[in-house]
């Protein structure tokens, strides 16, 4: 399984323990493949054609939703690239996390906690 994973450049202190419990909640994406923009694009890359590339090649967008998720253009641009390709969508969420958009409240929702 290829999980996309979506979040704010902001977050990315906390990413791997984020990932973490989102994997300890759904045992399926224990042994995921994660495809990380933060990590896999490098300059020079097409950013916008990589992503999509990457998003339609996955099984699963992931998006943690953050204040600074909710301001980021990138993570609206993938998230929306998601949402339009029928990507299963699966968005994490803390007890910080600001309202979830409308358009996303039809996908799974994982609570982290505290």
């Amino acid at each position: 399984m290829k999980l996309f994973l979506s979040y704010s450049y902001n977050e990315h202190h906390k990413i791997s323990q984020v990932l973490e419990k989102i994997k300890n909640k759904i045992p399926e994406f224990k042994d995921a493949v994660i495809w990380d923009p933060s990590i896999n694009l490098k300059a020079g890359d097409d950013f916008r054609a990589e992503i999509k590339k990457q998003i339609l090649a996955s099984d699963v967008y992931v998006l943690l939703w953050t204040k600074s998720a909710a301001d980021s253009p990138w993570v609206l641009y993938e998230a929306g690239m998601a949402d339009a390709s029928g990507k299963p969508i699966v968005i994490a969420v803390e007890p910080s996390s600001p309202k979830i958009f409308d358009v996303f409240s039809k996908y799974q929702i994982v609570e982290l906690g505290k």
